[in-house]
């Protein structure tokens, strides 16, 4: 065997990607349903559905109340100020709403509390993005297995929390807290999902778009459930058979090799030997190339991040990236509450329309590298803020229609970006700090992620600016791009 065997050229000799691989990397896309779940509860549950002023003393008063088209029973539509026939300008305080399915019409954040929805949207990605912080260099302590259950198990809990809150602060409590366990598990479920394929395979093993097709399923749930609770209690038991495939997901070899254990990672080799129908390899090689690299007593932090030169100059290009991804992506997500047509409807279509273009992405990052595609995803990002945004400006005609197919195809652009932004990141960091690395890439997309909310909030003062930003982000995104990684193995 030759001495410069690495960790792919075991995978490779042990069955690339078998059954093992198979087994793995389909139960850690299952497990994913619960993150899926969870997190994007919260565009249906936070909505402001249909409202008007309930205060009849106000609306029987209202000051040319027939110059309102969108007028009935005296008081317009989603309206909180009103000049009343004396010229007094009041505020209601009392409101009806369409229904009470989400929390907005249950505890009335409207008007003047309109900021909450908002800020309880942002309170979530904030714990996604604390949960990024520590996720890394927790998993690259404990590993990868004991996290990723953990998760599972806090992920239930505070969407049981969620459902019993009595307070819209409680609320917000809890959605911090549930993002700091989505944020882990992702961490945790892409580094096992890496460290188990070889490069051949790792581009569909990270970028399967399966979480497109789990927003569908669960648009269907939330559509059939409705009331937000109830949403809130579903994700919670949705985890519950998920604690049973712990004799399913291993830890990584990878990890083991870089922490010492040699005879635990033998261990897992020869069960992916066999589980794959291959002979047990000789590692004599394969230690030999590793020896001198384990961790023995040494931790790994944040600041290795940027212990050389190359280092530095590959975590600054990614945190311009990442923060744009994080902006843009979650700009788009919570705006589908702003935007025309049934808002279950407009979530399913905005992760089945992408489907097709994720398969040819990840084609194409083995054919024109993982660069190339991503500027070409964001480069359709720019397109579809372009339309959005002049269609706001020229106030063109049939503009809602215009402006979900224009969203649509911004969202196309950056829900195809994800999967090569991803691969090329996890493949740039050495293993040693490869989560430690993923993790602080998804902290800085959640500093971005987190003003996604807040620029739909602005938006009701100034209709173009979230259409604004994608043409401008997409646009900047395009042009600072790190370099390709296409055949590019794992560093060591």
């Amino acid at each position: 065997m030759s001495a410069e065997k690495n960790a792919d050229d075991l995978l490779l000799s042990i069955g690339g990607c078998g059954r093992y691989q198979w087994r793995l990397v389909v139960t850690l896309h299952l497990l994913q349903i619960l993150v899926v779940f969870s997190l994007n509860s919260n565009i249906i549950i936070s909505a402001t559905k249909e409202w008007r002023c309930a205060d009849e003393t106000i609306c029987g008063r209202i000051r040319n109340v027939s110059d309102f088209s969108n007028s009935t029973h005296g008081c317009p539509v989603k309206q909180c100020k009103f000049t009343l026939v004396d010229n007094e300008t009041v505020e209601c305080e009392r409101f009806q709403f369409h229904d009470n399915t989400t929390f907005v019409a249950e505890w009335g954040l409207v008007c003047g509390k309109s900021y909450i929805p908002t800020t309880i949207q942002s309170m979530d990605l904030a714990g996604v993005m604390v949960g990024h912080v520590i996720s890394g260099q927790i998993a690259d302590l404990v590993g990868r297995r004991i996290p990723l259950y953990a998760t599972i198990l806090c992920i239930m809990v505070f969407n049981l929390i969620g459902y019993f809150s009595v307070t819209w602060s409680m609320l917000a409590a809890s959605r911090f807290l549930l993002g700091v366990g989505v944020s882990m598990f992702l961490t945790v479920s892409y580094s096992l999902s890496s460290e188990f394929t070889v490069n051949k395979w790792r581009v569909w093993a990270i970028g399967f778009p399966s979480w497109f097709v789990e927003v569908c399923m669960f648009s269907l749930f939330a559509w059939l459930l409705q009331d937000w609770r109830y949403i809130l209690l579903m994700c919670a038991l949705l985890g519950v058979p998920f604690l049973f495939t712990w004799r399913l997901i291993p830890e990584s070899f990878r990890w083991y090799l870089a922490h010492d254990k040699i005879d635990k990672a033998t261990a897992i080799i020869q069960s992916v030997a066999d589980a794959n129908g291959k002979q047990y390899p000789d590692l004599k090689d394969f230690n030999e190339i590793n020896s001198g690299q384990t961790l023995r007593e040494r931790k790994y932090t944040f600041w290795h991040l940027f212990k050389t030169r190359h280092l530095i100059r590959i975590t600054l290009l990614l945190v311009v990236v990442w923060i744009g991804l994080g902006l843009i992506s979650y700009g788009i997500m919570y705006g589908i509450q702003t935007l025309s047509g049934n808002i279950y409807l407009n979530l399913a279509l905005f992760n089945i329309v992408p489907l097709p273009v994720v398969f040819l992405s990840n084609f194409l990052q083995n054919k024109v590298g993982r660069r190339i595609t991503t500027s070409m995803c964001f480069l359709v990002v720019t397109v579809g803020g372009a339309i959005a945004a002049s269609v706001q400006v020229f106030d063109a005609p049939h503009k809602g229609i215009v402006t979900l197919v224009a969203a649509m195809v911004a969202n196309v652009g950056i829900g195809t970006a994800w999967g090569p932004v991803q691969t090329m990141t996890l493949e740039l960091y050495p293993t040693v700090i490869r989560s430690i690395g993923y993790g602080s890439m998804n902290v800085v997309s959640k500093a971005g992620a987190i003003l996604g909310p807040q620029l739909n909030y602005l938006n009701t003062f100034l209709s173009r600016i979230s259409f604004l930003h994608l043409c401008g982000g997409g646009f900047h995104q395009h042009t600072v791009l790190p370099w390709s990684t296409r055949d590019k193995r794992f560093q060591p």
